[in-house]
């Protein structure tokens, strides 16, 4: 995934220093975190509540822009969103949804991550304004977002759109907002994984 993100900082021209938990680089970076206007997190989903925390405590004051899902604790995402840092989930699909579209939105493809089938659906069933279904049964990526169909080929502009917004300052998310997604595919889970159903439901 810090490929993909090194990849659409070149492209947009934009100056970027890589880091990496695991190879010792992020206390080096430590020093100089104020003169960086911006921190992008793409590390695996259960080291994002430490190194949201790290940047808190660095008092690191730019934007953050944060791999979904931000956590799969409930607990965790409120610590989060009491942190006094300026944050951003990665929302790509919602460059691609229209607002205006009406009707279910389904995910079916056999590969995903390593967050499971939901949590990696986490942003259809968040932007979902209605009946939801995901399944891995698919060979070829198959996805509907609010009755538009999506296609794989466009998801890759996506990233480089969003990315941009965030960059310019352009796309704001409430603590509400951010809350109310995570709280939505945490309900979606727990009661019924992998089941059509109206994902509105509370």
């Amino acid at each position: 995934m810090g490929k993909r993100y090194q990849a659409i900082l070149r492209h947009l021209k934009e100056e970027f220093v890589r880091c990496d938990k695991v190879d010792g680089t992020l206390p080096l970076v430590s020093a100089r975190l104020l003169d960086y206007q911006g921190v992008i997190v793409c590390t695996p989903t259960d080291t994002h509540t430490s190194i949201l925390n790290y940047l808190e405590a660095g008092e690191f004051n730019g934007r953050v822009l944060c791999e979904k899902p931000l956590t799969k604790s409930m607990p965790h995402l409120d610590y989060i969103l009491n942190l006094k840092i300026d944050l951003t989930c990665m929302m790509q699909y919602s460059v691609l949804d229209d607002p205006n579209a009406q009707g279910p939105s389904h995910y079916n493809y056999f590969r995903h991550g390593n967050d499971g089938l939901v949590w990696d659906c986490f942003q259809v069933i968040a932007l979902a304004r209605g009946k939801v279904a995901i399944s891995e049964d698919s060979p070829v990526w198959s996805c509907r977002l609010n009755g538009k169909k999506l296609f794989l080929s466009d998801m890759d502009d996506a990233y480089v759109k969003f990315v941009k917004g965030w960059l310019l300052g352009s796309i704001k998310q409430s603590s509400s907002l951010l809350r109310d997604w995570h709280y939505k595919v945490n309900h979606w889970k727990t009661n019924d994984e992998c089941n059509d159903r109206d994902s509105g439901a509370q």
